[in-house]
């Protein structure tokens, strides 16, 4: 098929993590985001462990403007939010701008008038950055923002359809619903695009519990599995409720497993499933070691030696104090162990087994093959290799695993992450390197792109 002829012969859908990308939302790092101030304990747009990003602005920009520029040689096609905003509100009538306001401010009083709306409300609220009000004295902030460069989190495209997540950090709660307008709206998405689930839509349990599912956390491995982190973002209430509407659409069966997998750690992105597993190739995995952990792997090193160095850490009196004063202690016990999800007779997701470890369950499952797994800082030289245990999780921090494959084989990755990168090589994956020296270290190229129609591996 020639990458420049899109015809649209059925809707857009994702059939795996390695097979060959077609079309991506990714949003630009061109928002109005220079002007968070880290006053700590303060508004959480402004709150100090919010300011991530490495200025000036404009180099993290360039930077990630790279990832656009990488696929688009590849012929996948980009639809950039802040663009597929600005042409909708280019054709929309006064009448459609007003419903645009509704669905995005709701009964928010401090709202655009129809004939001022620009993207930068959209994405940076109103006002889209603070203003001091002469007349008053005050300084006037908006509470809405809802930018971020990570569009993988906001909504997710499944072997069925889209799935707009609801995402669990208070900051991000507007996000999904600026791409939910884009996906309705846009002429060119809303032809190829069904939207299957609003998770945002669903009713509270009696107890009040929220339902949380993230992009980050769901990897479509292929044509029959999906592999969803339960952990810091998304919840087994949220899972639950995405497989049960991801059954309903999949009237011919060809899902058969929804893998609900435990994470936590002190890794980035929330603890995203995506920070510790992705899929650069046919039968091949990159995986963080020590987080995820294999009895099939020869070699494979050992959780224990985590555990024993975090312990070791703690036991200091500086980091044992910030312990006992709220800082959050990695609970690693349990992680990659997963429930595994089949249809019931009446078409609802039913619990049929736990495994042990992710891994080990994928090269059961015939997934992934024994010597296809590639390790976050490269191999260990020996048994218990605390310099490797110390290079996988620096390179881990640094997001070595958070890759995104454009096609079998052919990947962008950070290049930054030295060791991890010369095994991806060894194991015959070609990379497209991309710079990050002004880039934040709260995701990578996984968390910056929204798959929209991706075929099987």
């Amino acid at each position: 098929m020639n990458p420049s002829v899109y015809l649209v012969m059925d809707m857009w859908t994702v059939k795996s993590e390695a097979g060959r990308l077609w079309s991506v939302m990714v949003h630009s790092a061109v928002s109005a985001q220079w002007w968070k101030i880290p006053l700590p304990g303060t508004h959480p747009l402004a709150a100090f462990r919010t300011i991530k990003q490495t200025y000036p602005i404009e180099e993290a920009a360039a930077e990630h403007g790279k990832i656009i520029e990488f696929l688009e040689e590849e012929g996948v096609r980009v639809f950039e939010l802040n663009r597929v905003l600005a042409e909708i509100l280019e054709g929309a009538s006064r009448a459609e701008k007003e419903e645009i306001i509704g669905e995005v401010w709701g009964e928010d009083g401090r709202r655009p008038a129809a004939e001022e709306l620009r993207v930068e409300h959209l994405i940076d609220g109103y006002p889209p950055h603070p203003i001091y009000d002469e007349e008053s004295g005050e300084l006037i902030v908006s509470g809405r923002q809802r930018g971020s460069i990570y569009s993988r989190d906001i909504a997710f495209m499944t072997q069925r359809g889209l799935v707009v997540s609801r995402m669990k950090a208070e900051g991000r709660r507007e996000q999904p619903r600026i791409a939910k307008t884009a996906f309705e709206r846009h002429p060119k998405l809303k032809e190829n695009v069904d939207i299957i689930l609003d998770a945002n839509q669903q009713e509270e349990e009696i107890d009040l519990s929220p339902i949380a599912i993230e992009g980050g956390d769901v990897l479509i491995l292929d044509e029959e599995t999906i592999l969803c982190g339960v952990g810091q973002r998304s919840n087994l209430l949220g899972l639950k409720y995405v497989a049960e509407r991801i059954f309903e659409e999949d009237r011919d069966g060809d899902i058969r497993t929804i893998c609900a997998t435990r994470i936590a750690g002190p890794l980035p992105s929330g603890g995203h499933l995506d920070v510790f597993l992705n899929f650069p190739d046919r039968r091949k995995a990159l995986v963080m070691p020590y987080i995820l952990e294999s009895d099939l792997v020869p070699g494979f090193p050992r959780r224990s030696l985590l555990t024993k160095m975090s312990d070791a850490l703690v036991s200091l009196s500086d980091i044992k104090k910030g312990v006992g004063g709220g800082l959050e202690y990695p609970n690693f016990e349990n992680c990659g162990m997963c429930d595994i999800y089949r249809r019931d007779g009446r078409g609802r997701p039913e619990k049929v087994s736990r495994e042990r470890n992710l891994i080990d369950l994928l090269i059961r499952e015939d997934k992934i093959d024994v010597d296809g797994i590639i390790m976050v800082g490269g191999a260990p030289e020996k048994e218990n290799d605390v310099n490797h245990l110390a290079r996988a999780l620096q390179e881990g921090l640094r997001e070595a695993g958070n890759i995104v494959t454009i096609k079998p084989g052919l990947i962008v990755a950070y290049e930054r992450n030295i060791a991890t990168n010369e095994s991806l090589e060894e194991h015959g994956i070609r990379l497209k390197r991309l710079p990050s020296a002004h880039l934040d270290m709260l995701g990578g190229p996984h968390c910056m792109t929204m798959p929209l129609h991706r075929d099987p591996a």
